[in-house]
């Protein structure tokens, strides 16, 4: 709320400012104009130079008063009343020594030039003072020097030009002061809608702050969870080439115990081949002690003892084919167990 009442009192001191100068350029103009307008009656010889010379005063000081109220101040409010105060002056002294009966006129220029200030009671008491001027000036002519009927239309129309410009005069502050209080609500409403937008950029721009510091954490967090899983994956793949390494080894050695095994399978076939060879052998012998065992039973000359020794070898032979017999049993389960080594082998690979 302080910060609006500043932003107002900002605005209408440079308003003042904008006021008081246009206020001062056409007050110079017109004087300006009457002096010169004057200057020219002194020339054609129907002003005095001392008259002119006051009038020239009474145009100028209020003036040049002004001008330095303002180089003091330029947002003052003094400067209207001095303007118009002067202007008067000069008013009065143009009416005692008019020519003609339009001079009411300049009093019009007056109210024009105040309407920039849009002050209503500095307008009216312009335009009611004007008509008192133009009254007092036309009773004390009634009273020392007469009226003519033309004296008293002029007069008429001077007062009912002054109040009708009077009016118009407020009429037209009054719509300037409409037209400017729209303006400060029509600001001030701007003004709010641009604080409460300011408001809303400066908390958007907070939230969007705190969510790029949020971003920011979680990039860094996702940043370090990347090196941690790229470290993990460094760490998987030392593990995998060691996976590898012990792979390959295990092939090798599967290899190693696959050839073992074939070894294995080969000597065994071969000790099933001798062990088949010996059988044979055997079987040849057994008949060989058969047929001896018959020459001998045959044989009426041979003793009792050659047919007992000879009994004996025979049971020798059994045993020996027993033993061959569990040496081939013991072949052929060394035959199993290489092949379950061989499966088992191909099960590891």
């Amino acid at each position: 709320m302080e910060k609006n009442t500043d932003n107002s009192s900002a605005g209408t001191i440079a308003t003042t400012q904008g006021r008081n100068f246009t206020a001062l350029l056409g007050m110079g103009i017109v004087n300006i104009v009457l002096c010169v307008a004057y200057f020219i009656e002194v020339a054609k010889g129907v002003r005095s130079i001392g008259m002119y010379a006051l009038q020239v005063l009474l145009c100028l000081l209020p003036l040049l008063f002004a001008a330095l109220m303002y180089r003091r101040s330029r947002n003052t409010a003094s400067i209207r009343y001095i303007l118009s105060a002067g202007f008067l002056l000069f008013y009065i002294t143009a009416m005692a020594t008019r020519t003609t009966g339009m001079v009411f006129c300049y009093v019009i220029i007056l109210l024009v030039l105040m309407t920039v200030y849009a002050d209503r009671r500095l307008s009216v008491s312009l335009g009611i003072l004007a008509v008192f001027i133009n009254v007092a000036d036309a009773i004390y002519r009634g009273a020392t020097v007469g009226l003519t009927a033309m004296d008293i239309t002029e007069l008429e129309i001077a007062v009912c030009a002054l109040i009708l410009s009077n009016m118009a005069a407020v009429m037209s502050v009054m719509r300037i002061s409409r037209i400017n209080q729209h303006h400060m609500d029509q600001a001030e409403i701007e003004h709010t809608q641009a604080s409460k937008l300011l408001s809303a950029i400066v908390k958007v721009s907070d939230t969007l702050a705190d969510g790029v510091g949020r971003v920011s954490l979680e990039t860094e967090s996702l940043r370090n969870s990347i090196k941690t899983s790229t470290i993990s994956m460094e760490e998987l793949t030392q593990g995998t080439d060691n996976a590898v390494s012990l792979i390959v080894g295990q092939q090798q050695n599967t290899a190693e115990i696959d050839r073992c095994v074939r070894e294995m399978e080969e000597m065994t076939d071969s000790i099933v081949t001798n062990i088949d060879g010996t059988e044979e052998v055997l079987k040849g012998g057994k008949d060989i002690m058969d047929t001896l065992l018959s020459h001998v039973e045959s044989s009426e000359e041979v003793s009792n003892r050659v047919a007992g020794e000879m009994k004996i070898l025979k049971d020798y032979s059994d045993k020996m084919q027993d033993i061959m017999a569990l040496i081939s049993n013991v072949a052929s389960q060394t035959g199993l167990l290489a092949l379950n080594a061989s499966i088992e082998a191909a099960r590891a690979g």
